[in-house]
């Protein structure tokens, strides 16, 4: 690959989420579900991670509780206008170091520039670099809530790239998510790597430049 700087996207392509939801989804159970004896531990963790899908990208976390909570009723009194607050103290938390990761960023960072563009509030996104201890590898991070613009927009990836003060051919983006990071990223000039762990079938129009199913196939593509 000719390029400078190898751009990455954070949730579901440098940090497991879905990892942490179930982690998430544990905390909250433990604390709100003690005494459970109506309802199967299994289910409720399935339709909590779906809740999360249905609303990721959204910062309307509050609705994943209420919705939960009135499908499965509490036995006890909770605030559900400062529910958002559990998700924003303890969901950063369940990130944890990825040996594999910080062994591919740490070689990257040798040949490239390491960049990151991510959708997401300030906080939780910077708690979850540091929870990682990813932080450190990034020349640029690029949130959305601190540039008020989301992927797909363009403008978010021109942002990282005047930071890089590098053109759009000389930046690979590599990202999850078909359109907000396969086509966003194209959309600016730049070239797309699909990491498609789950080898799921492309229904879209959007033809990425590259795919990989694992993130150490980067390697092998210098």
């Amino acid at each position: 690959m000719e390029f400078e700087a190898i751009i990455f996207d954070l949730d579901d392509t440098l940090i497991d989420r879905n990892h942490a939801v179930t982690e998430l989804f544990k905390l909250f159970y433990s604390k709100y579900y003690l005494n459970n004896n109506l309802y199967d531990v299994d289910t409720m963790m399935k339709d909590f991670i779906n809740l999360d899908k249905k609303y990721y990208g959204k910062d309307e976390k509050d609705k994943i509780f209420k919705k939960f909570i009135l499908k499965y009723p509490l036995n006890q009194a909770i605030n559900l206008e400062n529910i958002s607050h559990f998700w924003n103290n303890n969901f950063p938390q369940c990130f944890k170091p990825d040996k594999k990761v910080i062994q591919l960023l740490d070689i990257l960072s040798r040949s490239y520039k390491i960049a990151l563009i991510t959708n997401g509030t300030s906080r939780r996104q910077r708690q979850k670099l540091v929870n990682s201890n990813l932080e450190k590898y990034f020349e640029v991070v690029i949130i959305s809530d601190e540039v008020s613009v989301s992927k797909p927009n363009v403008e978010i990836f021109q942002k990282a790239l005047n930071k890089l003060k590098l053109p759009p051919e000389k930046c690979l983006y590599v990202g999850d998510h078909l359109i907000n990071d396969i086509l966003g990223s194209q959309q600016a000039g730049l070239k797309s790597c699909w990491y498609n762990p789950n080898v799921i079938k492309n229904k879209t129009d959007v033809i990425p430049d590259l795919v990989i199913n694992n993130l150490q196939e980067l390697y092998f593509n210098k």
